[in-house]
């Protein structure tokens, strides 16, 4: 369910997926916390943070780059600012995401 697609400036470029899948993309390795602790980022942790931070009303989305560093986004309310833009290394993982919830992305790339 997309709760803020009329809100995004993206949206005729968005492609909207799963949040837990968008979360399984930015997970993994470890990261500090404010009390100077470090925890694993799993993916259960990235939602959990998201949603604490934002709420649980949630629209994650790619934007295709033509140079296939695409830019993730979570929007998390109607005003411009109200989106997190988190970075993964799994650029594989982000490709399938595209693949499979966007048939005009799949179809623009060149055939195996």
């Amino acid at each position: 369910m997309h709760h803020w697609r009329e809100h995004n400036p993206w949206e005729d470029r968005a492609v909207y997926v799963p949040v837990e899948e968008l979360a399984e993309c930015v997970s993994g390795g470890l990261i500090g916390l404010p009390d100077g602790s470090t925890v694993r980022n799993t993916t259960e942790f990235v939602l959990s943070r998201w949603h604490e931070q934002c709420g649980d009303r949630l629209d994650a989305y790619i934007l295709p780059q033509p140079n296939q560093r695409h830019l993730l986004g979570v929007r998390f309310g109607p005003e411009g600012p109200q989106y997190l833009a988190p970075h993964s290394g799994k650029r594989d993982m982000v490709e399938d995401l595209l693949r499979r919830y966007s048939n005009e992305y799949a179809a623009s790339l060149p055939t195996p």
